[in-house]
């Protein structure tokens, strides 16, 4: 089931594998600040329990029932 927090997860991963790629074969600089908006974002979503990400995905897609049993 696609659902907003896999998608959010998904996208993480590959803005962080892009930057990693960017970091070695384009821009050294370009990559670091990509790496620390990242860094900061994941800090902001554990302090706080807010990201931006989901928050804007929620509105598209339903939220993950991980564990929940459906009736």
């Amino acid at each position: 089931m696609i659902c907003a927090q896999r998608i959010q997860r998904l996208m993480m991963a590959i803005f962080i594998i892009a930057s990693i790629g960017v970091l070695h074969g384009y821009d050294f600089y370009i990559g670091t600040y990509m790496l620390v908006f990242m860094a900061v974002m994941l800090f902001v979503w554990a302090i706080a329990d807010f990201c931006p990400s989901i928050w804007m995905l929620r509105k598209f897609l339903p939220d993950c029932k991980f564990g929940k049993q459906s009736e």
